[in-house]
């Protein structure tokens, strides 16, 4: 049975709620301006509401609902190629077609992602130094996701069970994902400029000019090529640590920097992502948030880059520590469900795939070492105390005691949602528009399996109510006493009239 809403509650006070949770959308929207003041960084953003069309009887789903159109996302790829002017030899342009395929399968299903198209075109920049251009496509979550969804991407679980009393508001969440996303176009400029920060036998000039990347390189040269899960762990390590950075240069709470770092620890420890544990430094920026702050007072928003490099060079795991770790976050599991009394045969069981899978994690990052792997072990044994104390800190900080939000609460991180939609599209922020928006996210809500068990009860209030107040506006000027019967109640997961 669906818990009931407070009878004292209105459509005002949860338009109220709502409106707090979507947040300010000033950072959100500054981003690509911010961007382009690298020179030679050309980064596109392609927000989905711009790129949908109206469609009728879609599978699965009653009502009419927005599709996007592939053509259309196509033909603003290829303006961008263009612009770009990559040469168009046979196999570049298979290469494109597979990033252009990519990148609409992000924007169809709502991730984020970046994706470089990079030209080899190069410039002189003022004082003689050389610029290499870079054009890229950058895009958000999907604009109808509620905290708990993008939260819930974050650790790679079910957002059903992830608290209510999410501190950060949708605004602040979707600004740290862009900013994210840009700042890998901007890390990728960087390596393309200056290749011998991956050769500990050369002297890069951005090292010369700036002595954080000399300290930087220290680790990056550890990384066994660019497709080394370490590599990718400095990589996204970075882009979180940058836009953590943009986050609290605007003003903004440290409470967000620790959401994300549980959600990376969360996700670590239970789906083996390392390249994704950023926590390692998050975690050191909120310790220190009040000397952070004094620094970035000063600190103009294009060189935040900057300082993102020295705090993960500073901070984060080197190459031995981040395959210790890797290693150790398979064992994890293992130690607390031992801790909660398992029984032995289910224990015994999950140790055995517990070290099957370090022995996995120690191949792919020392093959042929037995030495060093012998070292690792022991290495990684030493973390084990620590990553199961981050990840039962992560779960108790981000988990909803009772596994799932109520009705009410979910009713409004819908509303919220839609609210945030239209304000950073204006287009849609009329009873019509709602009801476009929750069509959207209808459809990309049919097509997961981690819906919220009061998502098609929410979605059928909300979508009601929006259809009405349409009509309320049409019979204003006409039939105003008709106007005033008009209304649709919150409901307890159903609607009525």
């Amino acid at each position: 049975m669906v818990e009931s809403i407070p009878q004292k509650m209105t459509w005002h006070d949860v338009d109220q709620q709502a409106m707090g949770i979507a947040g300010n959308s000033a950072l959100v929207r500054r981003v690509p301006e911010v961007y382009k003041r690298y020179p030679g960084l050309n980064i596109k953003i392609m927000e989905r509401l711009k790129y949908y069309d109206f469609a009728a009887n879609a599978s699965r789903l009653g009502a009419t609902v927005f599709n996007m159109n592939k053509g259309q996302v196509a033909t603003a790829l290829n303006q961008l190629i263009q612009s770009a002017h990559i040469r168009d030899t046979p196999e570049k342009q298979e290469a494109l077609n597979r990033q252009k395929e990519k990148l609409f399968g992000a924007l169809d299903t709502g991730n984020a992602q970046y994706t470089s198209f990079t030209s080899a075109y190069f410039s002189q920049g003022m004082g003689g130094k050389t610029q290499r251009h870079v054009w890229g496509v950058a895009s958000d979550f999907a604009d109808l996701s509620t905290r708990q969804e993008i939260l819930g991407t974050l650790a790679q679980v079910n957002p059903s069970i992830i608290k209510s009393d999410v501190k950060s508001d949708l605004a602040e969440l979707h600004a740290f994902v862009r900013v994210h996303e840009f700042q890998h176009g901007r890390t990728y400029q960087t390596w393309a400029l200056n290749k011998d920060l991956l050769d500990s036998a050369k002297v890069s000039d951005l090292e010369q000019d700036k002595p954080e990347y000399k300290i930087f390189k220290q680790k990056a040269v550890q990384a066994k090529g660019l497709d080394d899960e370490y590599f990718q762990y400095l990589n996204e390590t970075l882009s979180d640590t940058v836009a953590a950075l943009h986050h609290l240069k605007n003003g903004g709470s440290a409470d967000l920097i620790q959401e994300v770092a549980d959600a990376r620890a969360y996700g670590f420890v239970n789906h083996s992502t390392p390249r994704y544990a950023t926590f390692s430094v998050l975690d050191e920026m909120t310790k220190n948030e009040a000397e952070l702050r004094a620094i970035i007072q000063n600190t103009p928003e294009e060189n935040l880059d900057d300082l993102g490099v020295y705090i993960v060079a500073r901070a984060g795991w080197g190459r031995d520590e981040f395959y210790a770790n890797a290693m150790a976050s398979q064992m994890v599991i293992p130690e607390i469900r031992r801790k909660m009394g398992d029984d032995e045969k289910t224990l015994a069981q999950r140790y055995a795939q517990g070290n099957a899978n370090v022995r996995k994690t120690l191949e792919q990052g020392y093959p042929d070492e037995p030495v060093k792997q012998r070292q690792l072990l022991s290495f990684s044994a030493t973390k084990l105390p620590a990553l199961v104390d981050r990840t039962q800190s992560a779960t108790f900080n981000l988990r909803h005691p009772n596994n799932a939000l109520t009705y009410h609460e979910h009713l409004i991180e819908v509303q919220a949602a839609v609210k945030y939609s239209q304000i950073m599209h204006p287009e849609f922020n009329t009873p019509a528009g709602a009801t476009h928006l929750l069509a959207i996210r209808q459809r990309k809500q049919s097509q997961s399996g981690n819906r919220h068990p009061n998502e098609q009860d929410v979605h059928n209030v909300l979508d009601a109510r929006a259809r009405h107040e349409h009509l309320i506006t049409q019979e204003k000027t006409t039939q105003p006493d008709k106007a005033a019967e008009n209304r649709v109640n919150i409901g307890e997961g159903t609607q009525s009239l």
